[in-house]
């Protein structure tokens, strides 16, 4: 593997994880979640730890990984909501968080 192919993917990892744990776990929302004034709790309505910000993308990178359905299975993860009750994806159940609506 070439050395700026290497640092790419390094780098790439590194933002995934600020955008996806540090913000999520400490501001309530990823970039694009604060854009569209969305915000992840837990069932208290508070802000997730970033522990559990963290089980919550690794439960998303599980299903992605899923050996020959992994595609099958992110399409099914990101459709989930809208037949499921509590409107939630298959990685929020896995954390046990919701995505709700800011300022309503």
């Amino acid at each position: 593997m070439e050395e700026a192919t290497l640092i790419f993917h390094l780098c790439n990892k590194v933002v995934i994880i600020y955008n996806k744990i540090y913000l999520v776990g400490t501001r309530g929302a990823s970039i694009g979640q604060g854009v569209m004034k969305l915000k992840v709790v837990d069932a208290a309505g508070e802000s997730v730890s970033m522990g559990k910000a963290a089980l919550r993308q690794i439960a998303a990178v599980g299903i992605s990984l899923t050996p020959v359905l992994g595609t099958i299975a992110q399409i099914v993860d990101g459709l989930w909501p809208l037949w499921d009750g509590k409107r939630q994806t298959l990685h929020d159940k896995a954390a046990d968080a919701f995505v709700v609506k800011v300022g309503q």
